[in-house]
């Protein structure tokens, strides 16, 4: 790629970027196969569309979240995985990581 198109598709992203909140452009770029970048530019219009969505949605779980709704925010996101089948694998993501993060037993109650 030539640095004016690399400069070109660069502000393209950003451009992209701004109909998402700074927390679920982390969330992405954490899950999107081949970086955030690369997720927008192949997703088409529809899809695109469909994203905003899907992270209207995603926003409630997150918030959740933030209160230490967990089981909630679970059962949102998983909510997500049959209404969004495009973008399930954000929401499965998320939702391992809070399985992992706050649903496991703690070290303590293990070694009873």
């Amino acid at each position: 790629m030539r640095k004016e198109e690399y400069g070109l598709a660069a502000i393209g992203f950003l451009l992209l970027s701004l109909h998402f909140p700074p927390y679920f452009i982390s969330f992405l770029a954490a899950s999107a196969i081949g970086g955030l970048g690369y997720l927008l530019k192949s997703l088409n219009e529809k899809e695109r569309d469909e994203l905003v969505l899907f992270e209207r949605e995603f926003r409630k779980g997150y918030q959740r979240e933030q209160i230490g709704e967990i089981n909630e925010a679970i059962e949102i996101y998983e909510r997500l995985t049959r209404q969004y089948p495009i973008f399930a694998y954000i929401a499965r993501e998320r939702i391992e990581h809070l399985k992992t993060m706050h649903l496991r037993p703690s070290s303590v109650e293990e070694n009873i």
